[in-house]
């Protein structure tokens, strides 16, 4: 009894005293439960006095890696990126305590964004300020997912306008299913889908064989892809067209697709059928044409032997002066029209097929001997020389007309494009076979030029058509006669210095002696 009396005294002497004691009571308490709310709270609370840490929360340590230890007394500048650091003193200067976001900076220096606010209290009879910041790593990364989403779409959407304004059809069509993923406007446009989407319609009922898709998907595994098929489609009115296709495979939406372009050939594939059809009757027309001058060969000639008759018979007459002449120029005519005739038909004869080499063993020496001859004199008459190079008793099985002719023809071309110099005539030997070689010293033939001098009335320098340079049948005829012989006919030419013209006779078709 009298301690508590005792205790009634002092407090009724000290009453300044209890009262104190009690906001100190008080104080704690709060205190206390600032720590356990704190110490609960899933945001991060900084409390720093001029920039140094004071106290924080667990949550703090979790967003920074440091330790309570570490933080205590740490710069509160250390725990953001230098490049929040003028935001932040912006904020802080203006007195703004609103969220903001700021990059902040763990222990081991990864980034990490948060949003921020911050208040000025009294701490322990200090101002103070408290900040709390919470980890929007997760919303910043759903953000920009977001954002990449919508960036995608809007690109997927031009794109479309791009594909859709391609006057190329392209389309995307499931591997496994062959129905359509995606189809622009040109391949709905070709198969009369035009604003209805073709996606999920299967792609086999678009094809007029559906082999052909089964011949692509082939192509795909064993290549990797297709190029430039053509291929026949029917729009949903049963309509054809020819389109080109080409594609690889790709990856679409997650499945294994195939990435197609088509483009309509069906004019293109038009204009080749009217141009097949007209090759076909110009062939035939020439056909005809060939077979009638050859069955009409004796019926062309008789007129022509008779009028020679009858310009000979009227050349024995007595005449005077001027019509010895004129009947003279008729003789020329008429030879001129004789040999073009004979050639004409002997071109018609070899294009219609009723020319067959008959095989024959045979002098190839003799044979050039009588070339040599005939034409030794002919050189003479124009002041050049015609020498020869004949390997002696060269026996040889193959036609000995139509060998004679190709020869000749060459003598006579060589003659033609020889104005001085000369011409030479010579065989070698070659692997198992021969080779006729007619040299000339002639006006040569220019490198573009060597394969159309076999063409039909081509010739060299001769604008004028002079009828002494011949009619450009001669090496037409030996291009012929050289293919139904299997003898081919090589040219060596160095222009303004002469020409090499050789003729190979094979191996099987020739006997030594």
């Amino acid at each position: 009894m009298a301690g508590e009396r005792g205790k009634g005294l002092l407090a009724a002497l000290f009453p300044g005293k209890r009262r104190l004691e009690e906001a100190e009571r008080l104080l704690r308490e709060s205190e206390d439960r600032y720590s356990r709310l704190s110490a609960a709270s899933f945001e991060a609370i900084v409390i720093h006095e001029n920039s140094i840490i004071v106290d924080v929360n667990d949550a703090m340590t979790t967003i920074s890696d440091y330790s309570r230890e570490e933080l205590i007394g740490m710069s509160a500048w250390k725990l953001f990126a230098p490049e929040s650091h003028p935001l932040i003193m912006e904020k802080l200067q203006a007195g703004y305590e609103e969220p903001y976001e700021v990059l902040g900076v763990t222990k081991n220096g990864v980034l990490k964004p948060l949003e921020m606010q911050g208040k000025l209290v009294h701490y322990h009879g200090n101002q103070a300020r408290v900040v709390v910041a919470r980890d929007i790593s997760e919303r910043k990364r759903a953000e920009e997912a977001i954002l990449r989403a919508e960036a995608l779409r809007a690109s997927e959407a031009r794109m479309r306008e791009l594909f859709d304004a391609s006057p190329i059809g392209v389309i995307v069509t499931e591997m496994e299913s062959g129905c359509f993923l995606f189809a622009n406007a040109r391949v709905q446009e070709m198969f009369g889908h035009v604003g209805k989407t073709l996606e999920g319609v299967d792609a086999l009922d678009f094809y007029a064989d559906p082999n052909d898709r089964f011949a692509i998907l082939d192509m795909v595994k064993k290549d990797g892809a297709f190029s430039d098929c053509e291929v026949l489609v029917k729009g949903v009115d049963g309509t054809e067209k020819w389109v080109l296709a080409s594609g690889r495979p790709i990856e679409y939406g997650g499945k294994p697709a195939l990435l197609g372009w088509i483009y309509d050939i069906s004019n293109r594939k038009l204009v080749e059928n009217e141009l097949e059809a007209a090759k076909e009757n110009a062939e035939k027309a020439v056909r005809i044409k060939t077979h009638f001058l050859a069955a009409a060969s004796h019926d062309l000639r008789q007129p022509l032997q008779a009028l020679i008759l009858f310009v000979e018979a009227l050349a024995f007459r007595q005449h005077d002066e001027k019509s010895s002449d004129l009947i003279a120029k008729i003789r020329l005519s008429v030879d001129a029209l004789e040999q073009l005739l004979n050639m004409l038909l002997d071109v018609s004869r070899f294009d219609a097929g009723l020319i067959v080499p008959e095989k024959s063993l045979f002098s190839l020496s003799e044979m050039l001997e009588r070339l040599v001859e005939e034409f030794g004199a002919l050189c003479r008459e124009k002041g050049i020389v015609c020498r020869k190079r004949i390997i002696p008793d060269i026996m040889i099985e193959t036609d000995p007309t139509l060998l004679e002719r190709v020869s000749r023809n060459l003598m006579s071309n060589a003659l033609n494009y020889t104005e001085s110099g000369g011409i030479l005539i010579a065989t070698r030997r070659r692997a198992g076979g021969v080779r006729i070689e007619i040299w000339d010293t002639g006006i040569g033939i220019p490198p573009e030029q060597r394969e159309r001098i076999f063409e039909d009335f081509y010739q060299l320098d001769n604008p004028s058509r002079d009828r002494r340079k011949g009619l450009g049948l001669g090496l037409a005829i030996v291009s012929r006669l050289a293919n139904l012989l299997g003898t081919p006919v090589n040219v060596r030419s160095i222009p303004g210095k002469g020409s090499v013209f050789s003729v190979d006779i094979p191996s099987a078709q020739s006997v030594f002696q």
